[in-house]
């Protein structure tokens, strides 16, 4: 019975993320509950950007600039009901452009720092072309005339979630 428990939760938690890619959600990664399957959420993170054409999550070859597009993560209950929605996105949708790029900056990079990730390879001004390309396809993707985006330390991995504001 444990055996089966040991199993079957990571099993369901890989099924739903490919029942995510199915149903639409192009941004979604696999992170894996347990390490017997990291191998298996590794190949599907690979296969997902490669089917894209997006560079391999995990391919060293191209550099931390590259693999860092892959880093950021979509949360699915992102509100799409602008800034009204809390006092925070008010204030990123208030924040002057230039301050609001060199604070995103700072605090990506010492949130790497503290997950041990690092930032080998990518410059401030490598870091805003990426936010600034997410920010063009998330725009589209939620209708909304700005995306913003909130430095996120989830399971010792730093991301930016997405925040759309109309």
């Amino acid at each position: 019975m444990l055996t089966a428990l040991r199993f079957m939760g990571p099993l369901d938690h890989i099924e739903t993320g490919v029942a995510e890619v199915i149903n639409g959600n192009r941004d979604y990664s696999f992170e894996s509950e347990s390490p017997d399957f990291e191998g298996l959420a590794n190949g599907l993170n690979v296969m997902i950007a490669r089917l894209l054409g997006r560079p391999d999550p995990t391919d060293d070859d191209t550099g931390e600039n590259e693999r860092w597009s892959g880093d950021v993560a979509v949360d699915d209950q992102v509100s799409t009901t602008g800034p009204q929605a809390s006092p925070e996105n008010a204030q990123l949708a208030a924040e002057a452009e230039d301050a609001y790029l060199s604070r995103t900056w700072n605090e990506w990079v010492a949130a790497r720092k503290q997950t041990g990730e690092g930032v080998e390879g990518m410059t401030p001004e490598a870091f805003v072309a990426k936010l600034r390309q997410n920010e063009v396809n998330l725009k589209g993707k939620y209708n909304c005339r700005m995306v913003r985006f909130k430095v996120v330390v989830k399971n010792n991995q730093t991301t930016l979630k997405p925040v759309p504001i109309t």
